[in-house]
C-alpha cells in the first residue's frame, strides 16, 4: 500500500470514527439534556387533557316549576391544519356550514398552530345530523349542553342567562353559578393522528353541583310581568317594576321589570338585563310618609286626633317652598296620611324629639345592601340634613333626600304588615335568620299606619284604584319628581309609586309597584301604578295555583 493509499484509507477512517463520535454525543445529548424537552414535545402531540363538563343544573321555582335548565346539542371541533391539508374535506364542511371557501380557509389558516378549534358550537339537531351523515375524518363531534329558559322575558332579569361557555352572567345564574356548575372532571388521553384518543393516561372525577330552589313563584311571576307591561303601556311609560312579598315569611314571590328581553335568544341581550327591583335605587317620594308617620307616633307626642292647618295649600321655609296638590285646609293627622299632605308631614316631623335622620340610617338600614344575594344589590342613600335646615327634614319626610331600592321599600311595608318587625327578605329556599330582626314600630303604632292606610285606599283617599279587585288593601301611593345626575330634579318627568298590602286584618301579600317617567298628562300613583297593583294582587289572592289563599 502506498503512503497516498494509507493516507485516504486513514482518512476514511478517522471521518468515520468522528461521526460515530458525533452521533453518539447528539444521541447522549439528547437521551441525557434534553429529555425532559423531548418528552413534553411528545406529550404535545399525542397526549390531550380533555374537560368533562358537568351538566348545569337547573334553577326551580317554590313549586318545583323548572326556570332554568341544560339541554345537549352537539358542537363540532377540527385540528385546522389537518382540515388545511385536505382541501377537498374542507370545502365539503364550508358548504354544509354556508361558509364560502375563501373565508373558511382563511379562518383556518388564522388558526392553524391550534390543536383545537370549534367550527359550530350547540348545532340544532338537522345540522348535527349533516354533518354527521356526511362522515368527515377530521371533524370531531362534542356533545355539550346550552341553557333554556321557560319563562322568558317574564323572568329574564331575575334569572339571567349563561355566556356561550355555560358560565353565568346576570341574575341567579350569575349569583349561584358555582353551586349550579360543581366541579369539572379531567382526562388526559393518547390521540391518533386523527385526533380521537386511543388511551387514558389519568382521570379525575366530575362533581355535579346542585338545583337552585327560589322562593318565586312561575304563574304569579307571569302575572306580574303581564300587568305590569300593561300598565307601563297604558300610561306610555319608559319603564316599570314590581315586587310581590310574603308578609309571613319573608320570601320574595315575584320581581319583575318591563321591558324586558328573551334570555333564549342571545341577539336580544342588549339591554334591560338588571332587575332593576334589586339594583336601581330611587327616592320613594309619598310611600315613605307611612314609615315617616311610624317615627313621628313613636318619637313625639303627636296623637292621632291632633289637628294640622295646612291651608293655603303652600308654606315657605328657609326660602324653599312646600306644596300640597290642593289647599286641604285643616286636617287631622290621620287626614294628613289619607290626603297625602306635605305641609302637614312637615308640621309634623318638625315636633319630633329624635334625630330623624339618625334613626333612618341605624334603625332601618338604609345606607345598606338588602341582603338577598342578588348581583348588582345596590345600598341605598341619605342625605346630610344639617341643624335647623327645617327644609331638608320637612323633605325626609315625604321621600325627598332619601333613595332606596324598590325591595327595601317592599321589606319596610312588611314590617307595619307584622306589627312594625323588620326582618331580612329572602329570595333562596332557605331558613331565615332571627339575627337581623328589628323592632322599628311598636305593634301600636304598625297597627295605627296600617288603618290609615286603609284610609288613604278609600273613595277620600289618593289610592282607591287598588281596591279594583274587591278586597280589603292598606297602601299609599307615592309621587316624585325624578332626579337626573347632573342636572337636579326635572319637573316634567315623575316616578309614580303605590306600595301595600292584603287583606288589611290579616295581610298576607304587600306588593310594590314603581312606574318610571309616565305621560305628564297622567302621572300620579293612584291613576298609573295603584291599577297595576290592583291586578297583581287579584292573581295573587285568587289566580296562582301555587299560593292557596282566602280572603279575610
Amino acid at each position: 500500500m502506498t503512503f497516498m493509499q494509507k493516507i485516504r484509507y486513514f482518512s476514511v477512517v478517522l471521518l468515520y470514527l468522528c461521526a460515530n463520535v458525533l452521533l453518539v454525543y447528539n444521541l447522549w445529548n439528547l437521551v441525557v439534556n434534553k429529555r425532559d424537552f423531548l418528552l413534553e414535545q411528545s406529550k404535545l402531540r399525542v397526549e390531550r387533557k380533555r374537560v368533562i363538563s358537568v351538566k348545569r343544573k337547573k334553577i326551580l321555582d317554590r313549586n318545583g316549576e323548572v326556570l332554568a335548565m341544560s339541554l345537549p346539542k352537539t358542537s363540532f371541533w377540527v385540528r385546522p391544519e389537518r382540515l388545511l391539508n385536505d382541501p377537498s374535506q374542507k370545502d365539503r364542511l364550508a358548504v354544509i356550514l354556508g361558509k364560502s371557501s375563501k373565508h373558511f380557509t382563511s379562518l383556518l389558516e388564522k388558526n392553524r398552530k391550534r390543536h383545537f378549534m370549534y367550527v359550530l358550537r350547540y348545532a340544532d339537531q338537522p345540522m348535527a345530523q349533516k354533518i354527521t351523515d356526511a362522515y368527515f375524518q377530521d371533524v370531531v363531534p362534542l356533545v355539550e349542553y346550552t341553557r333554556m329558559y321557560p319563562g322568558e322575558k317574564s323572568l329574564a332579569q331575575l334569572i339571567g342567562f349563561t355566556d356561550v361557555d355555560g358560565r353565568g352572567q346576570e341574575g341567579v345564574e350569575l349569583a349561584m353559578n358555582d353551586k349550579l356548575v360543581g366541579k369539572n372532571g379531567y382526562q388526559r388521553v393518547v390521540i391518533d393522528r386523527y385526533g380521537h384518543a386511543v388511551e387514558t393516561l389519568s382521570a379525575s372525577e366530575e362533581k355535579m353541583g346542585h338545583d337552585i330552589i327560589l322562593t318565586i313563584d312561575k304563574d304569579l311571576q307571569h302575572h306580574v310581568f303581564a300587568a305590569l307591561k300593561q300598565g307601563v303601556l297604558q300610561s306610555k311609560a319608559r319603564s316599570g317594576m314590581a315586587i310581590v312579598v310574603d308578609v309571613a315569611s319573608n320570601e320574595v314571590l315575584a320581581a319583575a321589570n318591563y321591558p324586558s328581553f328573551n334570555p333564549n335568544d342571545s341577539s336580544d341581550r342588549h339591554s334591560y338585563l338588571k332587575n332593576r327591583v334589586f339594583t336601581d335605587i330611587q327616592e320613594p317620594g309619598s310611600t315613605f310618609k307611612p314609615i315617616a308617620m311610624g317615627f313621628i307616633l313613636d318619637h313625639s307626642r303627636v296623637g292621632l286626633k291632633d289637628m294640622w292647618d295646612t291651608a293655603p295649600g303652600i308654606i315657605h321655609v328657609n326660602g324653599n317652598q312646600i306644596e300640597d296638590v290642593h289647599n286641604y285646609g285643616v286636617l287631622s293627622t290621620e287626614e294628613v296620611m289619607v290626603k297625602s299632605s306635605n305641609i302637614g308631614m312637615a308640621k309634623m316631623i318638625w315636633q319630633t324629639k329624635n334625630d330623624f335622620q339618625v334613626w333612618i340610617d341605624k334603625k332601618l338600614g338604609v345606607k345598606q345592601k338588602v341582603g338577598l344575594g342578588f348581583p348588582g344589590e345596590s345600598a341605598g342613600q341619605l342625605s346630610v340634613v344639617r341643624e335647623g335646615d327645617l327644609f331638608s327634614l320637612a323633605t325626609l319626610s315625604f321621600g325627598y333626600g332619601v333613595s332606596f331600592s324598590t325591595a327595601r321599600l317592599a321589606q319596610y311595608y312588611v314590617a307595619i304588615a307584622n306589627g312594625g318587625l323588620l326582618k331580612p327578605l329572602t329570595l333562596y329556599r332557605a331558613k331565615s335568620s332571627k339575627d337581623r330582626w328589628v323592632q322599628i314600630f311598636t305593634p301600636e303604632t304598625a297597627q295605627a299606619i296600617k288603618k290609615m292606610m286603609h284610609r288613604s285606599v278609600s273613595i277620600r283617599g289618593t289610592g282607591s284604584l287598588s281596591t279594583k279587585w274587591g278586597g280589603a288593601v292598606a297602601g299609599k301611593t307615592g309621587t316624585a319628581y325624578m332626579h337626573i345626575p347632573g342636572k337636579g330634579y326635572d319637573k316634567n318627568r315623575y316616578m309614580a309609586s303605590f306600595a301595600g298590602f292584603s287583606p288589611v286584618d290579616k295581610p298576607k301579600y304587600v306588593v310594590v309597584v314603581v312606574i318610571e317617567d309616565p305621560d305628564k298628562k297622567r302621572h300620579f300613583g293612584g291613576q298609573v301604578a295603584a291599577p297595576v297593583f290592583s291586578n297583581i294582587m287579584f292573581n295573587a289572592m285568587y289566580l296562582t295555583k301555587g299560593l292557596q289563599n282566602s280572603v279575610g
